[in-house]
């Protein structure tokens, strides 16, 4: 949470703010790819809130390129310095992130200091550093592609429907109730309905065929 809920706040900022003309697909890639750079490359990204395009591109560029993600997946189940030979289409986004990393990396050996999140749990177990840029890599491709396209997708049916707009605004507000406005997992897993938006499920079940 403490690394999310601060992103997550300017992500809602955003849509607010761009709300006459919302570009879902950037401004989702935006949010996540700073959450994700956070905690697998250890990287302080404010893509929603700066100018500077740099780290933005190279998401774009990883989710425009779908031969990118699929070999990055794909050489994830057999070895992974395969991973390195398979990413010529997108030498800029793995130097980048390649640089990234091992600069946090070392700043991480000479300043130790207990961090909560995949990289450090990931140094923690001593991997190479080609293992943890492996690993760091698929997770980032992996998990920005579903997530961009679960979140984006979802505010989009939501944003069709006041109905279901309404019922999940109080499914929130009523879970929140109980913890008097405090955010925790288990104030999420209160939130029943807000989940069946995530999967899908409360769009089925208001779905009206045609008569």
């Amino acid at each position: 949470f403490a690394t999310i809920m601060p992103k997550a706040d300017v992500f809602v900022e955003t849509i607010e703010k761009e709300r006459n003309h919302v570009e879902l697909t950037d401004v989702t890639a935006r949010f996540l790819g700073d959450v994700l750079g956070k905690i697998l490359f250890g990287l302080e990204l404010k893509s929603l809130e700066e100018q500077d395009r740099t780290f933005p591109a190279i998401v774009e560029m990883i989710m425009k390129d779908v031969s990118f993600r699929k070999k990055t997946i794909v050489e994830m189940h057999s070895k992974f310095f395969n991973f390195f030979r398979l990413v010529g289409t997108n030498k800029n986004a793995t130097n980048f992130l390649k640089e990234q990393l091992l600069r946090n990396i070392e700043y991480r050996k000479n300043n130790p200091q207990v961090m909560n999140d995949v990289l450090e749990h990931m140094l923690s177990t001593e991997l190479e550093f080609n293992d943890i840029f492996a690993h760091s890599s698929v997770m980032f491709v992996a998990g920005l592609d579903n997530l961009v396209s679960t979140i984006k997708n979802c505010i989009y049916e939501l944003s069709k429907s006041e109905e279901l707009q309404t019922k999940a605004r109080q499914n929130v507000l009523d879970a929140m109730d109980k913890t008097k406005g405090e955010l925790t997992y288990e104030t999420l897993n209160e939130m029943q309905y807000i989940d069946q938006c995530i999967n899908g499920k409360s769009l089925i079940s208001s779905f009206k065929p045609p008569s």
